[in-house]
Formats: structure tokens, C-alpha cells, sequence
């Protein structure tokens, strides 16, 4: 009796095996036929953008292929989307992890290279002369306030580099923290006043430091010399021409828009932040038609004051040279919390668009310039 147990046990277990290896099987060959990717054209939605196939910007499709299928396997963190324009074209767009074409993402700081695009707008125009005006004629409501010698030396270009002198902690703490003096900024009624009473750390122009406030001096400075709010003067001069239409952009209390990113900034389409960097490897053209002068491109991705390493700012852009290749690329950048990316290649004819990415999206970059630079 013992022994027919035993052998019917084993049976059991043996027969039990087997299922379990077949199942893994069919698991192993599903997983492996999913991750079995075709790379398509994007379509063309009459947004603006041209699209171009990735073979005729000398792209191979294989190398799309075979990055798309890295992304969907999480080989570099998870992300929602991808968009790459090349020679001014959309040539890809991926959406992962369930995300969608129409889904519209907060973008924190991403949103400082918009206010950079319109600011040189504004100054195309004539609305401000140069960007060594000072800060302070801009407020005379605020003048009880400002009698640090040192303020009257802060110009729009210390503002534009992140380099004013405020004495103001950004970075220490989190953004869910009320130790952080951009946290306390937004609890106030009057963030303007806020910013400006600030004490000085430095002279101007000495260090950079990470300071949204003044992000938030400049839109009050555009809708003090326009006439409009910076997402009024958007509407009209970058997102009515690029065909802008989903997005909303969020306002302090006293109805200044919140250009460096603050309660999270910009809400834009994926394929609206693309517009922007395409713009720029453009030169400033769109569709044929002038919107941003190349003199203001030039002058705001240049790098002013060193932020860490080699590392440089411009006019509310990250500046760098890429030195892993035989010839070295500039590139400037911006990125915003929660893993959302813009940046640009200009000898390349190269913007990337990355949303809800990984913490670090080095890898991704260097494969997508991998694949561009070595073909």
C-alpha cells in the first residue's frame, strides 16, 4: 500500500512538472512575441510638425526597432513617452506603459525653456531693450523693500541665468517640504514681493543657484511691459503659430503665470514639447515662417555661469559639450520633476523628448546618439 502511494505521488509530481514547464513555455514564447516590435512613421495629425520616416533622415529602422523594444523592457527605468525630431521632422514617437498620444503632462521646469523662447520674443519686438535693464525700475510698487545696494544691480540677465544673488535654498530640501524657500514662496499671497524682499547671498552674477523666484520676476516683467499675461502673450506669438491648442498653464495668486515651473508649470502634449526643440534646431523657423530670431537662440543657449563641472547655464537652458564622440556636440537641456526632458542637439539637427522618464535618462540619450552619431 505504502509503495502504490509513493508511486502515485510521484506520478503526480512528475505529471504536476511537466505542466509547469509547459506553461512557462507558452509564458516564455508570449512575452518573447510581444516584445517583437514594428517601428511605424508617425502619423501626421495636421499639428505643424512634418513627419519623415526614419530611413530617409539615414536612420536605421532596425536600431528604432530594437530601442523600442529595450524601452518596453524597462532596460532604462520606465518612461511614458519618447519623441525624437531629426533634420526638423518627426521621425518617432513611442508611447509606453499604457500612456497615449493626447495625454498631457505637467511639466515642472520644462517649462523654463518656454518662458526663455518668449522672453527673446519679447525682446524681438522691442517690448524690452536689452537684458542689462535693471530689476528694480520694473517694480516701483515694491521700492519700501528694495533698498539693498546689491538689488539695484540685478539685471534681467541675472535673472534669465539664475545667478541674481537672492539668498535662496531650492535644492536642500523637497518640494513637499515647508523648509524649502520655493514651498514658503507659494504660500504667500504675493510671491513677487516675496522674491523680492529676499535678503542677498551673493553679488549678482557671482554664482549660480537654483532660484525659480526668479523665473517669476521675468513673467511679471513680460506683463508689465506687454500688456500681457506670459500665457496670454504665449497664446498669441508661440502657441497660436506652432498650433498649441491642449494646455493649460497655471497662475500665481496674483494672476502672474507661472513661468519657471511652479505648481507645476506647463501641461502640454507630448508632441507639443517637440514642437519647441524643433523650432530651435530651425533656427527659430516654423513652417517657413520667423518666429524667434536665431540672434536670440544663439544668445540664450550660450553658456554664462557654471552651474557644476563643465557644466553651464544659459537664459533658463542647461548648456554642455558632449565629448563621447570623435567630434565633440553642444547640447542644452532642460528637465523638470517627475522625469520629463527637453533637449537639443543643434549640430545634429537633434530634439528629444522624454515624459515621466527614469531619474537618470543618460542611458536612453546615449543609445538614441548611438544610433544617430554611428550610422
Amino acid at each position: 500500500m505504502n509503495d502504490i502511494n509513493s508511486k502515485q505521488v510521484l506520478r503526480f509530481w512528475k505529471t504536476s512538472l511537466i505542466g509547469i514547464i509547459c506553461v512557462l513555455t507558452f509564458i516564455s514564447s508570449c512575452q518573447a512575441q510581444q516584445t517583437s516590435y514594428r517601428t511605424t512613421t508617425p502619423p501626421d495629425l495636421n499639428d505643424g510638425l512634418k513627419i519623415a520616416s526614419a530611413e530617409s533622415v539615414g536612420i536605421d529602422k532596425k536600431d528604432l526597432e530594437i530601442l523600442t523594444q529595450r524601452i518596453s523592457n524597462s532596460d532604462f527605468g520606465y518612461l511614458r513617452s519618447l519623441i525624437l525630431i531629426k533634420d526638423g521632422n518627426l521621425i518617432y514617437e513611442g508611447c509606453f506603459f499604457g500612456a497615449r498620444r493626447d495625454d498631457r503632462y505637467t511639466i515642472y521646469s520644462v517649462s523654463k525653456t518656454f518662458t526663455s523662447a518668449l522672453f527673446g520674443i519679447a525682446m524681438d519686438k522691442g517690448f524690452i531693450k536689452t537684458v542689462d535693464q535693471a530689476l528694480l525700475p520694473f517694480f516701483p510698487e515694491y521700492k519700501n523693500m528694495t533698498n539693498d545696494p546689491l538689488k539695484k544691480n540685478i539685471k534681467i540677465h541675472h535673472l534669465l541665468s539664475l545667478s541674481s544673488g537672492f539668498d535662496w535654498d531650492e535644492s536642500t530640501f523637497s518640494y513637499e517640504d515647508r523648509r524649502n524657500i520655493h514651498v514658503q514662496m507659494e504660500m504667500t499671497n504675493d510671491w513677487i514681493r516675496f522674491i523680492l524682499q529676499r535678503p542677498m547671498r551673493d553679488k549678482p552674477g557671482e554664482r549660480w543657484l537654483y532660484n525659480t523666484g526668479n523665473v517669476q520676476l521675468l513673467s511679471a516683467i513680460i506683463k508689465k511691459t506687454t500688456g500681457l499675461y506670459l500665457h496670454e502673450f504665449a497664446e498669441k506669438q508661440l502657441f497660436g503659430p506652432l498650433k498649441i491648442k491642449n494646455y493649460y498653464w497655471n497662475t500665481d495668486p496674483s494672476g502672474y503665470t507661472c513661468a519657471g515651473g511652479s505648481d507645476g508649470g506647463l501641461r502640454l502634449k507630448a508632441r507639443d514639447i517637440a514642437k519647441l526643440g524643433c523650432l530651435y534646431t530651425n533656427k527659430g523657423i516654423w513652417n517657413g515662417k520667423r518666429i524667434l530670431s536665431e540672434a536670440w537662440i544663439k544668445k540664450s543657449t550660450q553658456g554664462y555661469i557654471t552651474t557644476r563641472g563643465d557644466r553651464q547655464y544659459g537664459y533658463l537652458w542647461h548648456v554642455g559639450i558632449d565629448k563621447t564622440y570623435e567630434q565633440p556636440y553642444k547640447f542644452f537641456y532642460h528637465s523638470g520633476s517627475g522625469g520629463h526632458l527637453l533637449m537639443v542637439y543643434p549640430e545634429l539637427n537633434l530634439a528629444i523628448v522624454i515624459n515621466s522618464g527614469p531619474r537618470s535618462a543618460k542611458p536612453l540619450i546615449r543609445s538614441v546618439l548611438d544610433m544617430i552619431v554611428r550610422n
